[in-house]
């Protein structure tokens, strides 16, 4: 909203609360694992202990579909030892992103060696 409310304000056509919403029409949100059956993206924000994300992706591998991508928000893990996790390494990446991410037009893609 903050980055629609700015665009607004340099351009007097642009309809933020418009943009906002049809934003977030987009977007889902989950707190079950159960819920990624179909889902094309999955990035993975939990807490930074490599033993619970490593058993978050062995059960993520299973379920998510073939194609799927998985991608975990880490900054200051390894995503080898996750992607190997979830029995997919060449579908696994890791996502950084940098504050604040409202404003920083950057995004960290981590690949794997897979």
């Amino acid at each position: 909203a903050k980055l629609n409310s700015r665009k607004a304000s340099k351009n007097p056509d642009f309809d933020a609360p418009a943009a906002t919403e049809e934003t977030l029409a987009r977007l889902s949100y989950a707190d079950s694992v159960e819920a990624v059956e179909d889902c094309d993206l999955i990035v993975e924000a939990i807490v930074e202990n490599m033993d619970i994300k490593k058993r978050f992706y062995e059960d993520l591998g299973q379920r998510a579909k073939p194609e799927a991508i998985l991608a975990s928000n880490t900054s200051s893990l390894a995503v080898a030892p996750m992607a190997a996790a979830s029995g997919r390494a060449d579908r696994f990446v890791g996502l950084h992103y940098f504050n604040p991410v409202q404003l920083m037009k950057l995004c960290e893609v981590v690949r794997t060696d897979a």
